[in-house]
């Protein structure tokens, strides 16, 4: 589950994304990503805007993780394809 906004900067960097980029597969604007990556926690950000970002990096490869001390984490898979 997507929680901060530093997983998805980590996730970004490990796939080689900008902000743009990552906005245009997430169908936002870069500024929201941008806004969204400094929130140490985004629960109360929009349910929609999550969302469409989680889907779009994990259609990527990325997986949303919680470590067994609660932090927020990614792991790296293989991208899905069709």
């Amino acid at each position: 589950m997507l929680k901060s906004g530093l997983q998805i900067r980590g996730a970004r960097a490990v796939l080689n994304w900008s902000a743009k980029e990552l906005a245009n597969a997430a169908d936002l604007a870069s500024k929201t990503i941008n806004r969204l990556e400094v929130k140490e926690d985004l629960h109360n950000s929009s349910v929609r805007t999550l969302s469409a970002i989680q889907g779009a990096l994990e259609l990527a490869g990325i997986e949303f993780i919680e470590a067994a001390d609660g932090a927020p984490g990614i792991i790296i898979r293989s991208a899905q394809t069709d």
